[in-house]
């Protein structure tokens, strides 16, 4: 009997050595994470916030992660409109007719080109563009206020003009002595038009040279 347990005793010390076992508070292991993307309109919070926390026994340290949903779907529903009563509903209305009114009068005041009258035709022009209608001047600028004094300026451009009709560009021939009045003139005469010719003519460019007279509006006439 004896001899029974004394064996039983050295296989459970054998046993013992063998596998350690520790009954103590478990110890912090490392937890790979991994970034999560979610597909689809599942999502309907605006963004999705993770908080992780780090499990090496060092500062620990928030790290926050956010997901926003791949697009936003903007509803795009007709405004509903709720009035007080008839007249509320009648100043709407019209407002909306006098803002339509002011796009038709833009539409109106749109440059339109017709051929000048020959009794109001003031234009002077020398050289081969003197034989192509002139359609468009548009409105001769005045001098600023402080050269009123000194009466009026003239200017002499050559103009070259392409088959369109159109103002290509502008040599200055001769300078009013003022580059602001030299400026002035030479934009007025960029926004002139003439006649196309593109059908019945082959030359490319045509010139002219014409005299621009800027004066103060008192000094008209």
């Amino acid at each position: 009997m004896l001899y029974v347990f004394a064996i039983s005793i050295i296989w459970h010390i054998g046993w013992g050595l063998l596998f350690k076992v520790e009954l103590g508070e478990p110890k912090p292991k490392n937890i790979d994470m991994t970034e999560t993307v979610f597909l689809g309109d599942f999502i309907h919070k605006d963004h999705l916030m993770a908080k992780l926390s780090s499990f090496e026994g060092q500062d620990s340290e928030e790290v926050i992660k956010v997901i926003e949903p791949s697009c936003t779907r903007v509803s795009m529903l007709p405004e509903k409109r709720y009035f007080i009563d008839s007249k509320e509903r009648d100043l709407f209305y019209k407002k909306g007719l006098e803002e339509d009114y002011a796009e038709l009068t833009i539409f109106k005041s749109l440059k339109v080109l017709k051929p000048l009258p020959k009794e109001k035709d003031e234009v002077d022009i020398e050289g081969p563009l003197k034989n192509r209608g002139v359609l468009y001047t548009g409105l001769k600028p005045e001098i600023p206020k402080w050269l009123k004094d000194q009466g009026s300026f003239n200017v002499r451009f050559k103009l070259y003009v392409d088959k369109k009709g159109r103002v290509v560009f502008i040599e200055q021939v001769l300078s009013s002595g003022d580059l602001e009045i030299d400026l002035l003139a030479k934009g007025y005469l960029k926004e002139w038009r003439f006649s196309d010719i593109s059908k019945t003519c082959n030359t490319k460019y045509q010139w002219g040279i014409v005299e621009v007279k800027l004066a103060s509006k008192n000094d008209k006439g």
